[in-house]
């Protein structure tokens, strides 16, 4: 497995929530001090989101459209290019 800039190895990756204007939306962190990529680019707020268990290679996240209430969980497949460093 590669390891980053900083050393540490590629196996460490996270989700995280960054608000932008008026909405969240779900970033990857690949390791501790890197750059966030942003994965979803909806006009409503995504949240909750989780990693697949073992590779990574999909999240799923909740999310409601139009300001309703009707929240539904997505899952989502990762580009396999985003999961290296």
């Amino acid at each position: 497995m590669p390891a980053s800039p900083t050393g540490i190895r590629c196996a460490v990756k996270m989700l995280i929530g960054t608000r932008f204007a008026e909405t969240s939306q779900i970033h990857l962190v690949k390791f501790p001090g890197g750059a966030r990529t942003q994965l979803t680019f909806f006009k409503d707020r995504a949240g909750g989101a989780n990693l697949s268990a073992g590779q990574g290679d999909y999240f799923v996240f909740s999310k409601a459209s139009g300001g309703n209430d009707n929240i539904k969980n997505t899952a989502t497949i990762l580009n396999p290019a985003r999961l290296h460093c």
